[in-house]
């Protein structure tokens, strides 16, 4: 099997998940293609078999335009080779858990962009996920180190921000975080009814989102975490 299928769409996700009402609209027409491990996602982005991939989208009603979005991020990820979580140096160990996925890729997620979400061992079984974004080239040009709440400005005019908390933000702010290769600013939304928060950086050419409950994955955590190939 090339990959395991899933129709659900991000509307299955608590708004709170996505961060704030400013993208419903965008959500509605989302798919969703589930992965139990590294190696299928790996084998469905290998260039023999990206057509699948693309035919499987296509299936689901997402938009030609958005097909061209998902292909440019396919490409960059067999260019770059870096969007896979590893802690200590290790790849990160996936939650194996009876009924729930592994890793999810979304054609379209906030700002419009495909992503991945992966869905690692979390001590407590809490819902935790680190999801990955390829940053399109005309918004890395427009800062040479670009912070993830300047690239959001730019990406999503009126979304929640250091200077807008939306409706279901109690604070926004941003803060420097030590991973383990490199110190990142990093834009932090804390949620008025979650204790759960969306910590988003910048590292390379991605835009990474931490979904973490900081008594769980507090700066200890985030001080083992970087990102590699496959």
């Amino acid at each position: 099997m090339l990959f395991a299928c899933s129709k659900n769409s991000l509307n299955t996700i608590s708004e709170n998940e996505v961060g704030d009402d400013h993208n419903s609209s965008a959500v509605s027409s989302t798919a969703s293609i589930e992965f139990d491990s590294l190696g299928e996602l790996q084998n469905a982005l290998n260039l023999e078999n990206e057509n699948k991939l693309f035919s499987y989208f296509l299936e689901q009603g997402v938009g030609s335009k958005q097909i061209e979005t998902i292909r440019n991020m396919v490409k960059t990820i067999r260019l770059r080779n870096n969007i896979v979580p590893y802690l200590n140096g290790k790849v990160i160990e996936l939650r194996n858990e009876e009924g729930f996925g592994n890793i999810t890729m979304f054609s379209s997620e906030k700002y419009g962009l495909p992503c991945i979400f992966y869905h690692p061992t979390v001590s407590n079984s809490e819902n935790l996920y680190i999801k990955v974004t390829c940053i399109p080239d005309e918004f890395l040009h427009e800062r040479e180190t670009p912070i993830a709440s300047d690239l959001i400005k730019i990406m999503a005019p009126g979304y929640p921000n250091i200077d807008n908390t939306g409706n279901y933000c109690s604070a926004v702010y941003n803060t420097n975080i030590k991973l383990l290769d490199c110190e990142v600013t990093a834009l932090v939304y804390e949620y008025k009814t979650d204790n759960r928060n969306s910590t988003l950086f910048v590292y390379d050419n991605l835009l990474i989102e931490v979904r973490n409950d900081p008594e769980i994955w507090g700066m200890n955590w985030f001080s083992t975490l970087s990102f590699s190939g496959f």
